[in-house]
């Protein structure tokens, strides 16, 4: 594994200019507060990168998301978990990064086997036509389509709303 040190070098040595980083916690901890932001984006800063964007703890894989009770549609918990959601994005304002980002998919990101590229690179793929009909279920189950886009709005509808003056 590259240290973080050695990748952000990396990183401004290729003309990277922006950068996005990854979720510090899956839970709004000491990690999250304005303090653990704002030394991340200065640490980003020293080597001439801008921290853009970060990663808020809705990654695609149910059992590991910070948000796990949004996507199986659990209440009273995912209002919970929406507000440590909504401090999250507070906190990222106040540490003077502008944006965050998220991924909302109960499938994760679906793909078929990787495809060979250049110089040996395995590339990420999706062939349809290699797609298996009957994929694994996830921890969610069965959930109808109305179900899902009901938990992405009741998502969406109460960060707005909470989120609000920051």
């Amino acid at each position: 594994m590259v240290s973080r040190t050695k990748f952000l070098r990396t990183m401004a040595a290729f003309g990277v200019n922006h950068i996005c980083a990854h979720t510090p916690s899956k839970q709004l901890d000491g990690k999250w507060s304005v303090e653990a932001l704002t030394q991340l984006r200065e640490r980003i800063e020293k080597f001439g990168l801008t921290l853009e964007m970060i990663e808020l703890p809705t990654n695609s894989y149910i059992a590991t998301s910070g948000i796990k009770n949004v996507m199986l549609g659990k209440s009273p918990e995912r209002d919970r978990e929406i507000d440590g959601i909504c401090e999250m994005i507070r906190n990222i304002s106040r540490a003077g990064i502008p944006r965050a980002k998220y991924n909302m998919t109960i499938l994760a990101v679906v793909r078929t086997e990787p495809t060979p590229g250049r110089g040996g690179a395995m590339y990420s793929t999706w062939d349809y036509a290699k797609a298996k009909e009957d994929p694994p279920l996830t921890e969610a189950g069965p959930v109808s389509a109305d179900s899902h886009w009901e938990r992405i709005t009741h998502f969406l509808e109460r960060v707005a709303a909470r989120s609000r003056g920051v």
